[in-house]
């Protein structure tokens, strides 16, 4: 009795440790194979990009998707849509500084901050009431929504709010 208790300890334990020795060896580096460039690091298997760019491996520049000319219409409050223009270049020295040219009755240029696909475009509060925002956004990398609300007094001092959105396809 004693023989077989010894021959199923020995039996249970080689069987525990060749478990987790192959357990162990087994297992996969899941970095092994991913090549991050431009500055990333890999964990878990995904490449975490340095700022300014994105990507499976951190091979494209973020503003690379915003640049180029979209040809579009803006509409602004109940008016007629115009057919107007807008060129997004980059800011020299920086991957996630864009200035936006948008062509219609006026040059309007507008400068911001890439953050995913939308472009930070900072607010302006300026005196008598004046204000103005803007939302950038891009949609399947070729088509870019501006949409721009101004806050102004007129010259009895009521609040006026005009809003214009500018559609275009690169």
């Amino acid at each position: 009795m004693k023989f077989w208790k010894s021959s199923l300890l020995t039996v249970f334990a080689f069987l525990g440790i060749a478990s987790t020795v192959l357990y162990n060896a087994c297992q996969i580096d899941t970095c092994s194979d991913l090549k991050c460039i431009n500055g990333g690091s890999c964990a878990n298997g995904f490449c975490n990009c340095p700022t300014g760019y994105e990507g499976s491996q951190c091979e494209n520049k973020v503003n690379t998707k915003f640049l180029g000319i979209y040809n579009g219409n803006t509409n602004c409050d109940l008016n007629p849509s115009v057919y107007d223009t807008a060129i997004v270049i980059a800011q020299p020295n920086s991957l996630t500084d864009l200035k936006i040219v948008l062509f219609s009755n006026k040059m309007d240029t507008l400068t911001g901050t890439i953050n995913g696909t939308s472009v930070i475009v900072p607010d302006v509060n300026g005196g008598s009431g004046y204000s103005r925002h803007i939302n950038v956004t891009l949609v399947n990398n070729n088509k870019l929504t501006i949409f721009t609300e101004i806050t102004s007094k007129d010259v009895r001092g009521n609040t006026v709010k005009s809003t214009c959105t500018f559609i275009g396809i690169k």
